[in-house]
């Protein structure tokens, strides 16, 4: 039994990682990356960026892409995502630099 101020906030198996997690100012967002499909979207394996709605029980995920999210920051109210990512998720960056995304609402 967990105690009132602590809350799970993913249920995943132990060979999934969620890992980098912000929290969003207001206390209601929170950005990070998971090798898990929190979402159900499907698709290729791998570490994904996700936004976890926290007002709800279960929190909802939105998957940001299919890349690595190592340092996400979010704005103050949750409704923006930045990430670093050598990875492709928006089919605009073939070479593999490393880039920033924007994740807006």
């Amino acid at each position: 039994m967990q105690s009132a101020p602590v809350r799970r906030v993913t249920q995943t198996t132990e060979d999934k990682l969620n890992l980098n997690p912000t929290l969003s100012g207001d206390g209601l967002q929170v950005a990070f990356e998971s090798n898990a499909d929190l979402s159900g979207t499907g698709g290729i394996s791998g570490f994904r960026a996700f936004r976890a709605s926290l007002d709800t029980e279960p929190a909802s995920f939105s998957q940001l892409g299919v890349a690595r999210a190592v340092a996400p920051a979010i704005s103050q109210d949750g409704s923006a995502v930045a990430f670093a990512s050598k990875e492709n998720p928006l089919g605009t960056n073939a070479d593999g630099n490393s880039e920033i995304f924007l994740y807006a609402l």
